[in-house]
């Protein structure tokens, strides 16, 4: 049988005859403890401070990766064929790419500002101000989105 993707904000919605299944795509999840927000923070506040600008384009590759194989995998476990579900991967992929420079861009907008300050102003002696201020940006971040 026929599966058909389709993109909506949300994620993919696979369809295969009056079902409808959808593949949540997001640019960023919250975290279920304040530990694991923090520690995901920290490696954030790491990343902005070695690698600046462009951070939000690894968010986006990461997440481009992930919608697409999200979408491939949940094509194929409809019962759809490879190019079905080489569809619903480009479909995933862009989805997940956008999500994902998105939020980059707007944890870097905050966290990498402090990274650059930091860092600029002590060398490699800031990341680690950089990474306690991403992990505590994290944590208000999910702790409001939850």
């Amino acid at each position: 049988m026929k599966v058909n993707s389709s993109i909506g904000y949300k994620g993919i919605y696979i369809r295969r005859g009056n079902q409808e299944r959808l593949v949540r795509i997001s640019g960023d999840e919250p975290e279920k403890t304040p530990g694991a927000s923090f520690k995901e923070g920290m490696l954030k506040g790491v990343a902005m401070g070695l690698l600046g600008p462009a951070y939000t384009d690894a968010v986006a590759l990461y997440k481009t990766v992930e919608g697409a194989t999200k979408a491939y995998d949940a094509v194929r476990e409809e019962g759809g064929g490879a190019w079905d579900a080489t569809k619903a991967a480009i479909k995933g992929a862009l989805l997940g790419g956008v999500k994902g420079w998105i939020h980059g861009a707007i944890d870097y907008l905050i966290v990498g500002s402090i990274a650059a300050a930091t860092v600029s102003a002590f060398g490699i002696i800031g990341l680690p101000i950089a990474a306690v201020a991403g992990g505590l940006y994290n944590v208000v971040k999910d702790a409001i989105r939850s």
